[in-house]
Formats: C-alpha cells, structure tokens, sequence
C-alpha cells in the first residue's frame, strides 16, 4: 500500500512538473489537432478540385470542420483540455474524417 501511494505521489509531481514547464500532456497536444484539421482541409479541397465535392457539400463539410474549431476553442478557454474535451473533439475529427470520405466517394458527377 506505501508503495502505490509512493508511486501515485511521484508521478503526479511529474505530471504538474510537466504541466508547469509547457511540455504538452497527454491530455493536450495542439499540434496533433491542428495538423489532423489542415489535413482535413486540404482533403476537402482536394475533393473540390477533383471534382468529386460538390459546392453544397463542401459547404457542410466546411461548417463540420467550423464546429470542431469552436469545440476546441471552448475547450482551451479554461487553459487546459481535459480528457473528456479531448474524447469529444477527437470524435467529432473522426465523424468529420468519415464524411469527408463518404462525400468524396459518393460516385456523384458535377
């Protein structure tokens, strides 16, 4: 039983050790979310340059990937994103990556 406190006492020090020198937890990582959005992005702009998005649906696509960055605004507002933020707005990435797919892949013709 020492030893499971002794442990739990060391790893929260480093994890507020972790928090106070800016060194992204696991809670956190922005870079992660912004590059999965610019890829995002740039499939969206793909699908319309191809031809295989249509207007319409690059405009629901692009108010998806609006609501994510709203999401993850309001999640940050606080200074930290907690672990339920972050399960919500990697969902909603997932839901988005999906109907981007599904848009591009919808054998519509323009």
């Amino acid at each position: 039983m020492k030893l499971a406190v002794l442990l739990f006492t060391l790893f929260s020090f480093q994890l507020v050790n972790a928090q106070e020198s800016g060194i992204p937890t696991p809670t956190e990582d922005p870079v992660r979310v912004d590059a999965r959005e610019q890829r995002q992005e740039q499939r969206i702009k793909d699908g319309v340059n191809s031809g295989s998005i249509s207007k319409k649906e690059e405009r629901r696509l692009k108010k998806e990937q609006a609501h994510i960055k709203r999401l993850e605004k309001r999640s940050k507002k606080d200074g930290q994103v907690s672990a339920k933020e972050k399960k919500k707005i990697n969902h909603a990435q997932n839901h988005a990556s999906r109907s981007i797919n599904k848009k591009k892949h919808n054998k519509k013709k323009i």
